[in-house]
């Protein structure tokens, strides 16, 4: 369980801030403390409805006021996987790096394809 949650933050972090040197004017102290506070949040994840009573999808966000990064991610059909994803913070893109693709299906794999209910990932543990 760890591997997938901690992979998927760590790209979500990426994604939202860049690495250090794109950082800004953050010190490496403050940088690693704002990471730090973004990978504890933790998890939240909605299914969204399509046609026939199916699920057509799912909304995953890390925790916060408002939230810090959101995905949205299509759920195909026959053998649930993910079809298509886009990433929501301050800007809309769609995912099409084959690597963030992949750690994105192991994650809905491990979390989501069992799931119809909307659920919690606590990850303050791992990153205590």
């Amino acid at each position: 369980m760890k591997d997938t949650v901690d992979a998927l933050m760590q790209m979500l972090f990426k994604l939202a801030y860049g690495s250090r040197k794109n950082g800004g004017n953050l010190t490496a102290t403050d940088y690693n403390k704002h990471k730090r506070d973004f990978l504890r949040r933790g998890l939240h994840c909605t299914p969204y409805g399509g046609n026939y009573n199916r699920i057509a999808g799912w909304v995953v966000c890390v925790i916060g006021s408002p939230p810090k990064g959101t995905l949205t991610l299509q759920v195909g059909e026959p053998n649930l996987h993910v079809e298509d994803a886009h990433y929501f913070y301050g800007r809309t893109c769609r995912i099409s790096n084959p690597k963030h693709l992949e750690i994105i299906e192991a994650f809905f794999s491990e979390h989501l394809a069992a799931r119809n209910q909307p659920c919690k990932v606590d990850t303050t543990p791992m990153y205590a």
